[in-house]
């Protein structure tokens, strides 16, 4: 199914029993500026809350040239500015690299210059809702209703809980579906995945 930005959103206005909305920040139109404000924000927030099979993705870092070692690490490298969440960090065989993450930043002691090429795996932003999974779009539509809930009814305890947990039940739902489908490709390599950079 071919879900969108729109849909998505009147979904979650629906779980609150409000109206839809036809289009973002319309003059007069209370609800689709609200929407237009919080969207990005609660999108990401849901695609950072797990490994999502949709949202992966892999690119070989390079080395920082201008950092100066820390105690602990001797390099760092700059993350993909989609970065959303880190899966894992490793190198060209598939062996992990310890390293730590601050900022928009990875350290390691990993010098990719003498050991050979270092790539992470990570969650990036996907702004297609037509890559959504079905799950995922439930459990952002329930996101988006429990903010939803407010900022159009600030005074609405319940409803702002009842939100919430559909959100919760939700999430944890299409955490296990995802858990337990993954892609035929990604067992076979890597063509399943988002190639960052390439």
């Amino acid at each position: 199914m071919s879900y969108s930005q729109i849909g998505i959103i009147n979904m979650g206005l629906g779980k609150m029993g409000e109206g839809s909305i036809s289009a973002l920040s319309v003059a007069g139109d209370t609800k689709s500026f609200v929407a237009a404000a919080i969207w990005e924000y609660i999108r990401d927030e849901v695609l950072q809350a797990h490994d999502w099979n949709f949202a992966k993705a892999e690119v070989e870092l390079s080395q920082d040239a201008t950092y100066v070692s820390l105690a602990k690490w001797d390099y760092r490298y700059a993350k993909p500015a989609s970065c959303l969440r880190i899966r894992k960090v490793r190198d060209e065989y598939d062996n992990y690299v310890e390293y730590e993450e601050m900022g928009d930043y990875l350290y390691s002691n990993w010098d990719n210059s003498t050991g050979g090429s270092l790539y992470i795996e990570y969650t990036t932003v996907i702004t297609d809702p037509t890559k959504y999974t079905a799950s995922f779009v439930s459990a952002l539509s329930c996101r988006l209703a429990s903010e939803f809930s407010l900022k159009l009814s600030p005074g609405n305890q319940k409803l702002q809980d009842r939100m919430m947990n559909y959100y919760e039940v939700a999430l944890s739902n299409a955490i296990g579906v995802n858990q337990s489908r993954g892609y035929v490709e990604d067992e076979a390599g890597y063509d399943s995945w988002i190639k960052a950079g390439r």
